[in-house]
């Protein structure tokens, strides 16, 4: 189960989705799930529980920047 407490207070959105990502980083979203795949980063799944390309942004952001 995902704490929400672990995110309160945070004055930006602590998960990224591919379209988010475009946005942000100003790169195609397929090169960037490219990227993201050679940095071993994987979708966000706590307990297994799969919610689609949905990402941590602190870990994507370690990955792409």
């Amino acid at each position: 189960v995902l704490q929400a407490s672990r995110f309160e207070g945070l004055s930006f959105d602590p998960f990224l989705t591919s379209s988010t990502m475009e946005e942000e980083f100003n790169q195609n979203r397929r090169v960037l799930i490219a990227k993201l795949k050679t940095a071993n980063v994987k979708p966000f799944a706590p307990n297994g529980d799969e919610y689609g390309p949905l990402f941590l942004r602190e870990e994507v952001e370690a990955a792409l920047r």
